[in-house]
């Protein structure tokens, strides 16, 4: 009787631990992030995209600012729950003194 209850004992545990084991372990959320890319016209030097990276960077929630000279293009990373929508990019453009092409947004 008693190896009987000892082998019902280890079964449980057995099966039991396992459960509580993914219970403690934690979840992780991806953090999804919203890419917009902006063509713009008349950016043409260094300086040009210094200060539109610096226009960018002070905007909440926008983490990261990428210009290209070549393809007159800046690509912004966003948290996805960050409201920056195409008139408040228009203006902060034209403010900059270049103007918008297009926005797309991935």
């Amino acid at each position: 009787m008693f190896k009987q209850i000892l082998t019902i004992a280890l079964l449980s545990t057995a099966i039991i631990t396992p459960v509580f084991a993914a219970d403690k372990t934690p979840v992780v959320k991806p953090v999804l992030t919203k890419t917009i890319h902006i063509g713009v016209n008349g950016m043409v030097c260094d300086f040009c995209a210094q200060s539109l990276k610096k226009v960018f960077g002070k905007q909440k929630g926008v983490e990261t600012v990428a210009i290209s000279l070549e393809k007159k293009l800046i690509t912004l990373t966003v948290a996805p729950d960050t409201k920056l929508d195409d008139a408040t990019i228009t203006k902060l453009v034209t403010d900059s003194g270049y103007a918008v092409e297009k926005i797309s947004r991935l």
